[in-house]
């Protein structure tokens, strides 16, 4: 009810019965004495009140102006002892009961119909005191787990953790702890509380009108539906009560208070609320920010990926997207950010790609530089004539000049000039080594052409130089 309607009392049955009939008596009393006067005389209103009465009645006293309408216990006269004969002229007293008379019914009448058009007064919950033993139902919120992103736990009241699974169904009591997770608790209005991982709760009051969480340890995300029941989370000790809010709480070793986001919050002790896009820490290591509603720094907001999470989850509900508040700077700055960052990346991996390319080249220059001046100090092959000849089926070979890296025994069976580098071969690394043969494994027999040279170790051009003639030789 409106509190400027005024309250009017239920009436009774009894109570219309009786104004009922009061007014039906009223009613055809009136109608006896108005018969009983000629019609000539009947006058209505004031012209009845100033009719000339006969002579024999003027010297008559005049009625009581105080005459009131009767009581409930005041007996009426019959209507027939308050006229006189119609061949009479009514006096003025008889004028005056008349208009009583009338009055009492028209107040009747009004009295009963307001009776009987009175609104009926809304039932009131009854605050009687129950029998012993009896308790008095009072609602309360339900809270159910519709996201669990890792490895949570819940404990009942008085009882052991125990692993937190999707689709369970919280009560007061309750408390909640993450360690690598984020949760979503989710009450029956449509309310969310969200919690980051190494996060703590406790469900202190889930009465309907009044919820109340205390939030023990890490940060929690807070996006309440505007209703008129009472919403308030308790961080060590300061309470901060949503007034149809998104808001985070920090409960850390270093900060503890509160983040609005949209709407405000009501700091318990605090005379001024703490508004959108401002905070207040009841503790903090930054004294310029400790007992104080200061603004939220929005780049810092937007490195949050605890805050980040949260605008995406809100982004997910119509009712929620539509009131970001300052949620949408954040959002804004964060992909900014989240742009810069791209940029950034992508010129960092360039210039290293880059640095990467010129230290190659610069190493592989190097690496020939190292090589070229290792060649050139290395000793050449002294120049000579290579000859051969067959013993069977083993090659002899003698050289005039000087094969200081040894020689290569080159074979084939289609070439009729083997050539190192081309076709295979055999090497012997001592240069007085003046004997060889074929390979008795790993070649097919049949006949093959041998040449052996001076192998040069690549202190040349040419990796064997001075070829001997050429020999045939028959694998069996």
């Amino acid at each position: 009810m409106d509190k400027n309607e005024q309250e009017v009392p239920a009436s009774s049955p009894s109570d219309a019965s009786e104004a009922q009939s009061a007014k039906a008596a009223a009613h055809e009393l009136t109608l006896q004495d108005v018969a009983a006067v000629e019609p000539s005389d009947t006058t209505v209103g004031t012209n009845v009140a100033e009719a000339q009465a006969p002579e024999e009645y003027q010297s008559m006293p005049e009625a009581d102006d105080s005459t009131t309408a009767p009581s409930e216990n005041t007996q009426v006269a019959e209507p027939t002892a308050l006229v006189s004969k119609r061949s009479k002229k009514p006096s003025r007293k008889k004028f005056v009961l008349i208009g009583a008379i009338a009055t009492v019914a028209l107040l009747a009448g009004g009295a009963a119909t307001a009776l009987l058009i009175a609104p009926t007064k809304a039932p009131v919950q009854s605050n009687a005191v129950t029998s012993p033993g009896e308790k008095k139902a009072v609602a309360k919120m339900g809270v159910a787990v519709t996201l669990v992103d890792g490895v949570a736990e819940y404990m009942h009241k008085g009882g052991a953790w125990q692993t937190l699974a999707a689709d369970s169904q919280l009560k007061e009591g309750d408390s909640v702890r993450t360690t690598d997770a984020r949760v979503v608790l989710t009450f029956d209005d449509g309310s969310a509380l969200r919690l980051d991982a190494n996060t703590g709760v406790r469900l202190d009051s889930l009465v309907a009108t009044n919820v109340k969480v205390a939030h023990t340890a890490g940060s929690t995300y807070s996006r309440v539906v505007p209703s008129e029941r009472s919403y308030t989370v308790a961080v060590d000790g300061a309470e901060y009560k949503a007034m149809g809010t998104a808001f985070a709480t920090t409960n850390d070793t270093e900060e503890k208070g509160v983040q609005v986001y949209q709407s405000a919050v009501k700091v318990k002790g605090v005379d001024d609320t703490v508004g959108e896009g401002k905070q207040y820490y009841s503790a903090s290591t930054d004294a310029a920010r400790k007992a104080k509603i200061t603004d939220i720094n929005i780049d810092t907001a937007a490195e949050s990926e605890f805050l980040q999470w949260n605008v995406s989850e809100d982004e997910k509900q119509q009712q929620f997207k539509e009131k970001l508040g300052v949620l949408s700077q954040v959002r804004q700055r964060a992909e900014e950010k989240a742009k810069q960052s791209e940029a950034e990346r992508t010129k960092r991996e360039q210039e290293a790609a880059l640095k990467a390319k010129q230290e190659a080249e610069r190493k592989a220059a190097e690496e020939k530089k190292k090589q070229s001046k290792e060649s050139t100090n290395k000793a050449l092959v002294t120049r000579g004539i290579m000859s051969i000849s067959l013993n069977g089926s083993s090659v002899n070979w003698a050289y005039t000049g000087k094969a200081i890296y040894g020689y290569k025994l080159v074979y084939s069976k289609t070439n009729a000039s083997p050539t190192f580098g081309v076709d295979s071969a055999v090497y012997y690394s001592d240069q007085s080594n003046t004997t060889g043969n074929l390979p008795t494994k790993d070649i097919p027999k049949g006949i093959y052409k041998i040449r052996v040279c001076a192998y040069t170790a690549g202190t040349e051009d040419e990796p064997c130089v001075d070829y001997s003639n050429v020999v045939t030789v028959t694998k069996k």
